[in-house]
């Protein structure tokens, strides 16, 4: 069995901001800092007692996943004619004040934020790590000597993201269905 030999980077990385629409209209983030992190839980455990003894173990409440991330700020809204900023894209203002929801659940606006992680070797499978409906998007903003950052935290309203290799071939970012799997 082929085992795996190149550790992957920040430079391999790559953040888009999605909407519902199909096809998407999206954002691309250059991954400057390198700091995507993202937090999945299981789900709460209930123990079940019968009087003073453990009697059995239940599933619990499910929990939504997180994440957050950090980028070198550019400016929050783009003049006419330029891309999407990332500030745009989250909150659905400015130049994406048209853009779609990804979920319909409750009212809440949601986006979807991949994270792609491009192999060095050519030929070898790109990674997606998709976060569907991602709410509770929080960004705070820090001066920097270098450069400004802009950091942004959500949940996503999913236990897990999804996880899907595609080949760097595929010239979109939507994996085959027999590649998707669960993370």
């Amino acid at each position: 069995m082929a085992k795996q030999t190149v550790v992957k980077n920040m430079a391999d990385g790559i953040i888009t901001i999605e909407d519902g629409s199909s096809p998407a209209n999206a954002v691309q983030l250059v991954v400057d800092e390198g700091d995507m992190c993202f937090d999945v839980a299981q789900r709460e455990s209930v123990a079940i007692m019968d009087r003073t003894d453990l009697s059995s173990l239940r599933a619990g409440k499910a929990r939504p996943c997180s994440g957050k991330f950090q980028v070198k700020f550019k400016e929050f809204l783009s003049a006419t004619g330029y891309p999407v900023t990332p500030h745009e894209a989250l909150f659905g203002v400015g130049a994406a004040s048209s853009w779609l929801s990804t979920s319909n659940d409750g009212g809440v606006r949601t986006v979807r934020i991949r994270f792609t992680c491009v192999s060095p070797i050519t030929g070898e499978q790109a990674e997606d790590i998709v976060f569907e409906k991602c709410y509770e998007l929080n960004e705070t903003f820090s001066e920097k000597a270098d450069a400004d950052i802009l950091a942004v935290a959500f949940k996503d309203f999913e236990e897990r993201p999804t996880v899907a290799k595609r080949t760097s071939a595929n010239p979109t970012n939507e994996p085959s269905s027999e590649q998707t799997t669960a993370a």
